[in-house]
């Protein structure tokens, strides 16, 4: 399992019977954009032979690269708890917005899965998925819009950073692809930083505009 999003702090597949868990450690076990690492957790044999496997390959992290993730994981607790808070925050606000169709966050009530999230994880995460109304044209606009919120397809570190994926990261995906991977037109996934809460809710509400 792929447990990027979660990291260790917020699920831990390994309780509930996967057998082999990755990470990309450049992420939010990074959490500072400045690093490229990976992360494999699992049973005995399956590590090892990824061990093995590395070692043949020369995967092997620099120091420079070690040493961003062990200071990535010494405040991983206050950034993702932070994080966490301030996406249930905005994923509230998206929610009661007439401009803003749908929103997609595990700690939300309505989430299809919200009962699931509470048994499993411990913090919800910082990534927040939201579909704008006026489709293309709309989604575009607001991540050109906002102030405090950057344009990029990155993910996990400091600054709350915002993407387009029908017109960035999933563009060559045909129009019935884009839907079966969930993204719509005016879809927007949002990685929620470290500012205040309150500012990029405000930030927000002046991208998306009067509608």
């Amino acid at each position: 399992m792929d447990s990027t999003f979660a990291t260790p702090l917020a699920q831990r597949p390994l309780e509930h019977g996967c057998d082999l868990v990755v990470h990309s450690a450049t992420k939010f076990i990074g959490g500072h954009n400045d690093i490229t690492l990976g992360v494999a957790a699992g049973s005995r044999d399956l590590v090892d032979w990824l061990w093995g496997f590395a070692v043949l390959q020369g995967a092997v992290a620099s120091p420079h690269e070690a040493a961003g993730g062990i200071r990535g994981l010494r405040t991983l607790g206050v950034r993702l708890a932070h994080q966490s808070e301030s996406a249930m925050k905005l994923a509230s606000a998206l929610e009661g917005d007439r401009r803003v169709a749908s929103v997609r966050y595990p700690g939300l009530p309505s989430h299809p899965q919200a009962e699931l999230a509470r048994c499993q994880m411990d913090l919800m995460g910082g990534l927040v998925t939201f579909d704008v109304v006026g489709g293309l044209d709309a989604g575009r606009h607001l991540v050109e819009s906002t102030g405090i919120c950057r344009l990029a397809t990155s993910l996990g570190g400091p600054e709350t950073l915002v993407t387009h994926p029908a017109s960035t990261t999933h563009v060559s995906l045909l129009p019935e692809e884009l839907e079966a991977a969930g993204i719509g037109p005016g879809t927007i996934r949002m990685s929620v930083g470290l500012e205040d809460p309150d500012d990029l809710v405000r930030d927000l509400d002046a991208a998306l505009g009067s509608g």
